[in-house]
């Protein structure tokens, strides 16, 4: 589980995490889905990440600092915490962005991974979500993977 992971790396309390359900629907069924909380540690070392990337907490995106600090890694974490694999293909929430900056981020992803992506309109008005297709999957999978956790290897949809 990630989890021990955090811990063991010292990023977490050793409290277990938390264990509970929620009930979404899906199609036209309600499912229980259990999920777990733990706490992780603040580190003011880490200050300067959120200060690049948030003013008046709200988020602001540097093009230029995506662009330099965007590489494999970054994309692997980027999908375990934004990404759904959907069947075929990935879709990262990007629904916090402007569409221009949903722009760049399609772009940066086929100019610096190599991988064909498409911009798409979500349920919420004037929002939008970077598909990574079904053509880019293999090689997608072949630069992020040695950086995923396995428990999330379902985000790749991979078993």
């Amino acid at each position: 589980m990630i989890y021990e992971f955090f811990n063991k790396n010292g990023y977490c309390t050793n409290n277990i995490p938390r264990k509970y359900i929620v009930k979404l629907k899906h199609n036209d069924d309600v499912k229980d889905f259990e999920r777990y909380e733990f706490v992780t540690y603040t580190f003011r070392s880490f200050k300067y990440i959120y200060e690049m990337f948030y003013k008046k907490q709200k988020k602001v995106l540097h093009l230029e600092k995506i662009k330099e600090y965007l590489d494999e890694r970054a994309l692997a974490h980027w999908i375990m915490d934004d990404g759904g694999y959907t069947g075929a293909g990935i879709r990262i929430a990007t629904n916090a962005f402007t569409l221009k900056e949903v722009m760049f981020l399609k772009e940066l992803l086929e100019d610096k991974f190599k991988l064909k992506c498409t911009i798409q309109e979500i349920y919420i008005k004037d929002k939008w979500s970077i598909y990574i297709t079904k053509d880019s999957m293999t090689h997608l999978i072949s630069i992020i993977k040695p950086y995923m956790h396995p428990s999330m290897y379902y985000k790749l949809g991979i078993k």
